[in-house]
């Protein structure tokens, strides 16, 4: 039974891992496969900063500018956006 749920959360990090847009590190065997919630907002990949001004997104989470310099500590509930040099929504992930 445990290799069978191994295998699924596998399986799942990968679907949700070819999403475009969308980061994810694989989750350990038995957590959650996205901890920041970041499918929910897949919808702002490609949009401009300023969408984010529609949206409720729950802390925490944090705005990456193109070339900006960011922090490593790791937090796999916090919400990475990460925008492209045009200033657009590229990609989302946790940590």
């Amino acid at each position: 039974m445990d290799m069978r749920r191994t295998t699924l959360a596998l399986l799942m990090a990968l679907a949700l891992a070819s999403q475009p847009g969308l980061a994810l590190t694989p989750p350990l065997p038995g957590s959650d496969p996205d901890p920041c919630n970041s499918a929910a907002f897949l919808h702002l990949i490609g949009q401009p900063e300023s969408a984010l001004k529609a949206e409720t997104i729950p802390d925490p989470w944090r705005l990456i500018r193109f070339g900006e310099f960011v922090t490593q500590d790791y937090s796999e509930s916090r919400l990475n956006v990460q925008l492209d040099v045009e200033g657009r929504i590229e990609r989302l992930s946790c940590g």
